[in-house]
């Protein structure tokens, strides 16, 4: 039975005078491909019920709309302090699983109540259906909610640290980052009994962070002269550095041969050449690995494809030049963010039909088998375009990740240890060691970022703009889903739909076009959470400094970068700085 003021789900979706054909109408041009026109196309009939409901700003927020008490599900035990109301508890795991916060009118209702800015509310209201899965509790980010409503990182407030460092800034938690590289080595080795852990330089290239990765033996995985300038400045052994790229300079190459790596995955035909070039310059011999591509997963421009005659090219290039070249590894990498397992089973199966068919010459020193990295997390999720495009005309924020959905880097190692079982003859002599490259599963949830609320504009939705957006420290937000809370309001309902932007001069600097917040107001904090993969990597000093990086640790905060300085924004300009360090000029240029 249906509860009362619900309207009924159509039983059959019409197109005939469709509110969401001829919203979509307005975006959805004719030259659409056909897949993404199929993909519009199953949303459809939700898209209609959301569109007949009339409200594309927000939740109800006045008490006397909102669901009643029998509409809502038994208050749990310990609910999440953030959304106490919202929460029902999963005893099974302890996940909190919430229902959709938006609700949606009747649709034979005409008139809206007028409420505060950023509230909408109507008579008849009903509550969407929760949508399977739910959100992890803070203490997936070594986080806490202390007597002020503070949010708390290893019994650090974050935001005492804010009133210290300022924002923007990042604060890093160390014990969560050594939990998290110690269960990569231990289900690696779990599942494989050996392998060998090699972190992603590109996902947090900070040095002090970097240096404790590596203090737990875990070794560098670089993708251009810098980022292999700085593991051999770490003191990392050539034999725990594995060297990736499309474009790797003559330069660097010479550096990672003379340095034994252990790797250096070649990516062309060109890259072969180089290589042998080089070495053969220089009396050396190198040890490589080859960057295979198969069918599933990450093409576009890496590798050597297998379906196409690159990767069998590849191999007689390499077995032509084997008094320089040593093919010690096979690597594919097949993407970020992934939650599909079976893409390794896929990519791995390919691999195995091409190796039977492949010249067998420079097969005979093959050792380790290298499936890099792109293991997903649980609280991010990507959003495409569709999705970016429909969140900001409807009004409504973007669905949170299912945790359930994301395998756990357990669960990726044991499905290429079942994978390799299949394929016990892949490697010619024994089997392979494996070696895989995480970024986002060692960094991603140790790291949060922390902005204030500069200035609040009262629109009809609210406008937080922040001290940094995506045109300078949040870029990842364009295309990714991160949970958003407000620090110093941790205890109040999040009941305001929020646009959250940047301070730059461009209308593209938005961060979230809509956001769940209490409301806000200037000086509140903002953390971003998840910022430990790719929010410092591309950073940018657009019109403002990069902000500092801190680490917690029980209680403890140390600085591991420092705030940019005007000064050192315009360091390199040797014009107007005619007395800075030559030596460092000069060492930034090599290998570029």
């Amino acid at each position: 039975m249906r509860e009362r003021g619900t309207p009924p789900l159509p039983a059959r979706h019409s197109w005939a005078h469709d509110p969401a054909r001829s919203l979509l109408g307005t975006w959805l041009a004719d030259d659409t491909p056909l897949a993404i026109r199929h993909a519009v196309s199953n949303l459809m009939p939700r898209l209609s019920l959301l569109c007949a409901a009339g409200q594309h700003q927000g939740i109800c927020n006045n008490p006397a709309n909102r669901a009643t008490e029998h509409e809502l599900p038994h208050p749990p035990a310990h609910p999440h302090p953030r959304h106490a109301a919202c929460y029902s508890h999963d005893h099974s795991g302890g996940i909190a699983t919430r229902p959709r916060r938006l609700l949606w009118s009747h649709p034979d209702r005409k008139e809206k109540e007028q409420l505060p800015h950023g509230k909408v509310s109507t008579s008849g209201i009903m509550r969407m259906a929760a949508k399977p899965g739910g959100t992890p509790s803070l203490s997936h980010w070594g986080c806490q909610v202390n007597s002020a409503g503070h949010l708390e990182m290893d019994a650090c407030d974050l935001i005492s640290l804010t009133r210290e460092y300022g924002t923007p800034v990042h604060v890093v938690s160390k014990k969560r980052l050594l939990d998290n590289c110690e269960r990569a080595k231990a289900a690696l080795a779990s599942a494989l009994g050996s392998g060998e852990v090699f972190y992603s330089y590109k996902t947090n290239c900070v040095p002090g962070i970097l240096k404790l990765i590596h203090e737990q033996g875990i070794g560098a995985e670089v993708i251009s002269p810098y980022e292999l300038w700085v593991a051999l400045r770490l003191g990392v052994p050539g034999e725990k550095i594995i060297y990736n790229g499309p474009n790797k300079t003559k330069e660097s190459l010479e550096t990672a041969v003379r340095h034994g790596v252990k790797l250096i995955n070649v990516d062309s035909l060109t890259n072969i050449r180089t290589t042998v070039e080089i070495c053969r310059a220089h009396g050396l011999v190198a040890n490589i690995g080859v960057r295979l591509c198969p069918t599933v997963g990450w093409s576009a421009q890496f590798g050597l494809k297998l379906d196409n005659g690159e990767a069998t090219e590849g191999l007689r290039l390499i077995n032509e030049n084997q008094d320089c070249l040593q093919l010690h590894g096979l690597h594919m990498h097949l993407g970020s963010q992934i939650t599909d397992k079976s893409l390794f089973q896929k990519a791995m199966a390919e691999l195995a039909a091409f190796l039977q068919s492949a010249d067998k010459g420079a097969q005979e020193n093959l050792r380790y088998l290298d499936l890099g990295g792109g293991f997903g997390v649980p609280t991010v999720r990507e959003v495409s375009g569709i999705e970016r495009r429909l969140s900001s005309l409807l009004g409504r924020p973007f669905r949170p990740p299912r945790p359930e959905a994301c395998p756990t880097i357990e669960e990726f190692a044991s499905v290429i240890a079942d994978t390799l079982g299949r394929h016990p003859n892949l490697f010619p002599n024994s089997p392979p060691t494996v070696f895989v490259e995480p970024g986002r599963a060692i960094t991603s949830n140790t790291q949060v970022l922390l902005l204030s609320v500069r200035v609040m504009k009262a629109r009809k939705q609210p406008i937080a703009i922040l001290d940094g957006g995506l045109m300078n420290i949040t870029f990842p937000t364009a295309f990714e889903y991160h949970e958003v809370l407000a620090a110093n309001k941790m205890l109040e309902q999040a009941d305001c739909n929020h646009k959250l932007v940047g301070r730059t001069c461009t209308p593209s600097d938005v961060v979230y076009h809509n956001t769940m917040l209490p409301p806000l107001a200037e000086g509140d904090v903002i953390a971003i959470m998840d910022a430990g993969a790719y929010f410092t990597s591309f950073s940018s000093d657009f019109a403002f400094p990069r902000p500092p990086v801190v680490l917690t640790d029980n209680g403890n905060h140390v600085l591991l970068r420092e705030r940019e300085t005007f000064e050192g924004m315009v360091a390199r300009d040797v014009d107007l700085f005619a007395g800075a360090a030559a030596e460092s000029r000069t060492t930034a240029a090599q290998g570029l």
